[in-house]
Formats: structure tokens, sequence, C-alpha cells
């Protein structure tokens, strides 16, 4: 066969070529990707100042403060708004392109939530519900957006980004647990008591923010170190932690001002700000590199296109005897580029694994033995501590223990 038959098929040059498209692909699938958990991000941040204000106006049922309510509501609606708008591409790409199935039935799940949330208005609005319980269905909804930025980083392809979204992963998670515990404690202060299954709530929560973060640390690039760093020494984290301890020591009494809940408030949505604005500094880091990566990705397709042309037009005999052909050494440099990526890819998605195996077997533990998220937290923990096991492990035997009696 001439080598012009030969270029006219379908060859070894076109699976190469179509192998480094496919990253490219990917690569500003994730772009388009980190789009959708900046909005997320917003959501959740919205949703959680909507929570503490729902908590303080049941609370106190001071109804002057439904103006401030409704005010949070809007920005909460206008940050819903886009994150439909900007998640319909998804469901038009899913009608052409093959689409991961956890990804799709996360957002979903997070469409579903969503929709819960004007009942849920309604019965705050009317004093229906009880502070601890609208704090528990607008949590609900909340951890269901963050399980969409879950699937998001479990999806990348590229180590590097992986790590950095893993970090993000873990950084909006310790957030929202630092505003759960803001609404907590704001509730104990607001009525003046702290009820002994509160403060048991309060102290799983303190042991899980500690937990969570340090996953956060493990996977963080150096300038998110470095913000979380500065953070953690600056003021609103001292300030936080004096507040924690003056909470921790009025555990035990039954007439504490209420005037401290503002107080508290203000302080812990100071701290949860300085967060968000990591976590807006680590979403444009990781959407620099992603722009660098789909640039170099792009100069590498084109050096690879011209070596194979080289290769192919050489006038080296190609044949199994002859390893020494340039196509053998092209071929061979690229499955080396991949081996290295993937075993590289399977280490940066290791913290999202035990992650997504304790979350799973969490929600296992809430829905069949009807307990909190941090009462489940601690099932597992001490689960594991009985059995002599990592928790991951634990994760694991809950997980396949309820698929075992699943009906």
């Amino acid at each position: 066969m001439s080598k012009q038959q030969a270029s006219s098929q379908i060859s070894a040059r076109h699976f190469v070529i179509a192998a480094k498209h496919a990253e490219t692909y990917n690569l500003n699938n994730l772009k388009l990707s980190l789009q959708w958990v900046a909005l997320i991000s917003e959501l959740i941040y919205n949703l959680q100042h909507e929570r503490g204000l729902s908590n303080i106006y049941l609370v106190t049922q001071d109804k002057s403060k439904q103006y401030t309510l409704f005010d949070q509501a809007q920005l909460s609606d206008k940050a819903i708004t886009e994150f439909r708008q900007a998640f319909q591409s998804l469901y038009e790409q899913s009608q052409k392109d093959v689409i991961s199935p956890a990804l799709l039935n996360a957002v979903g799940e997070a469409f579903w939530a969503i929709d819960a949330i004007y009942g849920l208005r309604e019965r705050i609005k009317t004093f229906a519900i009880q502070p601890a319980d609208s704090t528990q269905e607008l949590s609900w909804i909340i951890e269901k957006l963050i399980q969409v930025i879950f699937e998001v980083a479990y999806l990348a392809s590229d180590p590097k980004l992986t790590r950095a979204l893993s970090a993000l992963f873990h950084l909006i998670q310790g957030k929202e647990l630092v505003a759960q515990e803001r609404g907590w404690t704001a509730i104990g202060f607001a009525r003046g008591y702290f009820v002994e299954r509160l403060q048991e709530r309060l102290k799983q929560l303190t042991e899980k923010i500690d937990e969570v973060f340090e996953g956060f640390q493990q996977t963080a690039t150096d300038d998110q170190q470095a913000r979380f760093s500065a953070l953690i020494k600056g003021p609103q984290h001292e300030v936080l932690n004096r507040l924690r301890d003056v909470r921790n020591k009025l555990f035990s009494k039954a007439d504490i001002d209420p005037q401290i809940a503002e107080e508290w408030y203000t302080k812990a949505t100071d701290y949860m700000d300085q967060l968000h604005i990591i976590e807006q500094a680590s979403l444009h880091e990781l959407q620099v590199l992603c722009d660098e990566r789909i640039k170099s990705a792009l100069q590498n397709n084109k050096t690879i296109e011209k070596q194979l042309s080289l290769a192919i037009n050489s006038d080296v005999t190609l044949s199994v005897s002859n390893p020494s052909h340039p196509i053998y050494k092209v071929l061979h440099d690229q499955r080396k580029k991949i081996d290295i990526l993937e075993a590289d890819l399977k280490s940066a998605r290791d913290a999202l694994k035990i992650r997504k195996l304790t979350e799973q077997a969490k929600a296992i533990l809430q829905e069949n033995l009807k307990l909190d998220e941090a009462s489940a937290h601690r099932q597992l923990q001490q689960s594991a501590m009985q059995q002599q096991v990592p928790v991951q492990v634990m994760a694991q035997r809950i997980i396949e223990t309820f698929k075992k009696h699943k009906p």
C-alpha cells in the first residue's frame, strides 16, 4: 500500500490526534463547569444568609425583621434563576453527548430541592415551622447543591485541576458547616438557653469543621493555603473563637442575654464572608489554570500533528521488528504521558472518593436511623473506632450493608 493510499484511510495518526482533541474538549467542558460552580457558590452563599435571618425571625418572632428576610430572599431568587438558566445548557448537551449520569442526577436532585424553598418560606413567614426544622430543610437544599460541585470535581480529568477542585469542594463544605454553626448558635443565644441536644450538635459541628478544613489543606494550592492561613491567624477567626468560648461556658446557663445573638451572628457572618472571598479567589485561580491547560493542550496538539506527519513520511521502514521508526516514538511518548497523568489523577481523586463514601454513608444513617447530619457523622466515627478501621472503610461497609438489605 502506498503512503498516499495509507493517508486516505483511518490510521494510528487519526486516533492519536483524536485523543489529543478529546483532552482539549474535556478541558473546555471543565471550563464551562467552573462557571456553574461559581453560580452554585453564590447561590449557597445567599441561601446561607437567608437561613440565618430565618432563624432570628422565627426565634424572636419579630415581624419587623420580615423585611430584611424578604430582601435576602429576593437575592436568593436571583441566584436561583441564574442557576437554572446556566444548567439549561447541560440538559441541551445531554441530548447530544454522553454526560455523566452522576452529574445529571445530582443536578436533578438540586433542582428538586430548590423547588421546596417556596413552600418553606411560606411556613417561615407565618411562623408555622420551628427554627430547628427550618434550619434542617435549608441545610438539605444546600447539601444537594454542594453535591453538584463534588461531581464536577470528580469528573475533572486533569490532576492539578482535580486537586484544586477538591480543595474548593472542601472549602465550600467547611463554610457551610460554619454557617450551620452560626445558625444553631444564634438559636441558642436568642432563646436564652441551650438544650442538651443543641449543645451536642454544636460540639459535633466543631469537630467536623476541623476535619473538613484539614481535608481542604491536604489538597489546597499554595495560594489557597496562604489565604486560609492568613484568615486563621486574622482578627475574624480570633473573635469567632472568643465567642465560641463564651458560648461553651454558657451551655449550663438558663438565663443568657439574648442580645449576644446579634453580636454572634454579626461576627460569624464576618468570618463566613472571609471564607467566601477565599472561595471566589480559588475559583478565579481555577479558571486561570484551566485556561493555561487549554492553551498548553492546543499547542501540544499542533506539535503532535507535526511529529506524526514527519513520522509517517519517514523513509524508515515501518515494521514490528523495527522499533526505531519515528511513529513508534511518538506513540510511546504519548502513552507514557497518559500513564503518568492517570496515576496522578487517581491520587488526586482519592480525597474526593473518601469524602464521597463518608457523605453517602452519613446519608444512609440519617435516613434509616432518623439522625441529623452531625449525629450521623458522630455515629460513623464511633463505629469506625469500635471496629478499629478507617472511617472510609466503615463508610464502605455501611453502604454495602444498605445495598444488600435495600428492597
